[in-house]
């Protein structure tokens, strides 16, 4: 299933959120919200998750027979991000081929016109992030799961940035709490997948460095920093997730192309290898790192103060926002 977040557009006011499953092409949401599982009703994704397999499948019945007045074409509703309220955000390094480049940007900034000066602070970057070391286990950075951001929302630089910058990246949804689960039955945890951009104030990036802050702190945690979208789709739609292309455009232009098939990992690996130490718990949104080439920095490049950035993965669909830096607009 393709599973969704919406509301019902009120020219007095917004409605409450629902649970709902596009159809006929993505053309058409099912509102499945009040779906009856076990004696409760089913309301919102994180209550999907949650409550298991057997309220999938109750909610796979009732969008493949819906009543006429709970389908809504899609020009209709207003999407939300799918997973609102995530338990946790983690980002992870599934897919690390775009370092090299994000690296050399990242040393050319701190490092300034000097090429042996670029090369020795790419050095060293790639000695503290582990970029030359061997990968053995994966990587993870905790992410603020409180600054959310769905399909067609303005997100805005905080007022500390003049750099506003995407970063596509899968998102994996975990569908069971476990711990200390085996890479064979690994895959019973992984409800589905989406679209995950891993927004990032990248001037600020650059300067917490600078001041051995690291590359995250208030660089990637700001109001609308995780964007999801456009839907949830359900783990047994995507038959390979290490075999998936994205891409990125930027005012309508081309700006990326990658693929999933450059990981690091399965999937399952990861989840047998994070659930080893402590719980995974149902409901936490996991990114795969970014894609090669996948962000504009690494590129050597800067979003427009004002632009419409579109990220697409197939078979999940295409993540829409307008990026808004108002300190550039005033220069």
């Amino acid at each position: 299933m393709r599973l969704v977040t919406f509301t019902l557009p009120d020219p007095a006011a917004p409605g409450p959120s629902r649970l709902g499953a596009l159809i006929d092409g993505d053309q058409a949401v099912v509102d499945v919200t009040g779906t009856t599982h076990g004696g409760s009703e089913l309301t919102s994704m994180l209550g999907l998750i949650e409550a298991g397999p057997p309220a999938l499948d109750a909610v796979a019945a009732t969008a493949a027979r819906p009543r006429r007045d709970r389908v809504t074409a899609i020009d209709d509703v207003r999407l939300l991000a799918p997973l609102p309220w995530p338990r946790r955000i983690r980002d992870l390094g599934v897919l690390t081929s775009h370092l090299p480049g994000a690296f050399r940007e990242m040393a050319r900034r701190m490092a300034g016109p000097d090429e042996a000066d670029v090369e020795a602070e790419y050095r060293r970057l790639a000695e503290r992030f582990g970029l030359n070391r061997g990968i053995r286990r994966s990587p993870n950075t905790l992410r603020d799961h409180l600054y959310i951001s769905g399909p067609d929302e303005d997100v805005v630089a905080p007022p500390y940035s003049r750099e506003l910058d995407f970063e596509l990246e899968l998102g994996m949804v975990v569908g069971r709490t476990a711990r200390g689960v085996d890479e064979a039955a690994a895959g019973s945890c992984i409800f589905g997948f989406t679209i995950y951009n891993d927004w990032t104030a990248r001037d600020r990036q650059v300067r917490n460095h600078k001041m051995g802050a690291g590359l995250n702190e208030d660089a990637k945690d700001f109001d609308g920093s995780n964007g999801l979208g456009p839907c949830i789709v359900t783990a047994d739609e995507i038959a390979d997730p290490n075999a998936l292309d994205g891409w990125v455009r930027v005012d309508g232009e081309e700006w990326s192309r990658g693929s999933t098939a450059e990981a690091n990992f399965t999937w399952e690996h990861v989840v047998a290898d994070l659930s080893q130490s402590r719980r995974i718990v149902a409901g936490e949104l996991w990114g795969s790192g970014t894609f090669r080439s996948g962000s504009a920095f690494e590129q050597g490049r800067r979003l427009p103060a004002d632009c419409v950035v579109e990220l697409g993965i197939d078979g999940i669909g295409v993540l829409r926002n307008r990026a808004i830096t108002p300190q550039r607009q005033e220069r």
